[in-house]
């Protein structure tokens, strides 16, 4: 019996250890991405030649000349910061998906910090099922292959 009780207070410890960090975590996501939101929304990024060429400090275009697959993003989220969603997708495609799913990891932080639990564990499955990060790779890379392709191809 008291050993029932003394593994039921390690249980309740590791739990208490594992919320407090999730907590802890959740936080410091959330000021970030509320930085981050506020940047998108109030910063102005460099303004687009009649070329269409911006200014960049993407080392690999600025040396190859070509676009990597995250060039533009930062000009896509201040696009969406105030409300342009078709200039977005022009800078870049992918852009729009990674700010929903900033959006989504915010709600997911804020929803910790609530103590709400149910939509925590939906978004927890539905990252798992969806293999987010894989799935988010591969997008990537073809993206950036296809614009690389198409740019050569296009000269």
């Amino acid at each position: 019996m008291e050993e029932i009780k003394e593994t039921q207070v390690i249980t309740q410890s590791r739990l208490t250890e594992r919320s407090r960090a999730q907590k802890h975590t959740s936080v410091i996501v959330l000021a970030l991405l509320t930085m981050f939101f506020l940047a998108s929304i109030f910063y102005r990024a460099s303004d687009v030649g009649p070329d269409g060429q911006y200014f960049t400090i993407c080392a690999f275009k600025n040396i190859v000349g070509l676009p990597c697959p995250g060039c533009g993003l930062a000009h896509s989220f201040c696009a969406l910061g105030k409300g342009r969603l078709v200039e977005a997708f022009r800078f870049n495609l992918l852009g729009p998906v990674v700010y929903f799913l900033f959006i989504l990891i915010w709600l997911r932080s804020l929803s910790v910090l609530s103590g709400w639990r149910r939509p925590v564990m939906w978004m927890d499955r539905a990252a798992s099922r969806l293999k987010l990060i894989p799935v988010f790779v591969v997008m990537f890379a073809v993206l950036g292959l296809g614009r690389i392709l198409y740019l050569l191809l296009a000269r």
